[in-house]
C-alpha cells in the first residue's frame, strides 16, 4: 500500500489547515497500519512538497507564492515513492527542501515554524525572488529520507 500524504502533514499549514490535518491523518494512519500489517504487507506514506501537478493553481493558491519556487517533478516524486516502497520504507519525503522542512519543524520552536509555514501559504506573501528562511527554494532533488522522525523504518 502506497499512500500519498504530503509534507503539509508534517509541518502544519495555516490557511490550509484542513488539507494539512488530512495529510497528517494519512501519515499517522499509514505508519500505524505499517506496524499492524508487518511483515505480511508493506505500507509506505509518500510525503512530497510542492509538485508540478497544477494542484496549487486549481486550488486558488497561485497568489500565495507557494508555486513560485522550484516544484518537484511528478515523475521523480512517483519514482522516489515507489523506490522507497520497494525498499520497505514506511515514510518517504522526496526533495532536499522538504526534508529540511521536516527536520526544522522538529528542531526549531513551534511558534517560529508556524509563522514560517503561515507565510508560505499567505496570499501574496512573496515571490520566488524574495522567499527566504526554512521554506526557501532549493535545487530539485528527490531522494528517500532515512534519518529523522520521518526516517524510513523497515517493516519486519
Amino acid at each position: 500500500i502506497l499512500n500519498v500524504a504530503s509534507v503539509a502533514g508534517v509541518v502544519p499549514a495555516p490557511r490550509a489547515a484542513v488539507y494539512g490535518a488530512t495529510k497528517a491523518y494519512l501519515l499517522s494512519f499509514s505508519e500505524a497500519l505499517a506496524e499492524e500489517l508487518a511483515p505480511t504487507a508493506q505500507v509506505t506514506a509518500l510525503c512530497p512538497g510542492e509538485t508540478d501537478t497544477g494542484f496549487m493553481r486549481r486550488g486558488g493558491m497561485a497568489a500565495s507564492g507557494v508555486a513560485d519556487g522550484r516544484l518537484l517533478d511528478p515523475a521523480q516524486v512517483a519514482q522516489t515513492g515507489y523506490h522507497g516502497f520497494r525498499n520497505g520504507d514506511r515514510v518517504v519525503v522526496p526533495g532536499v527542501r522538504d526534508k529540511l522542512r521536516a527536520l526544522l519543524y522538529r528542531l526549531l520552536p513551534r511558534d517560529l515554524m508556524m509563522k514560517a509555514s503561515r507565510q508560505t501559504w499567505e496570499p501574496g506573501h512573496s515571490g520566488s525572488h524574495t522567499r527566504t528562511g526554512p521554506f526557501a527554494s532549493t535545487p530539485k532533488m528527490a531522494t528517500t529520507c532515512r534519518h529523522s522522525r520521518l526516517s524510513s523504518t523497515r517493516s519486519g
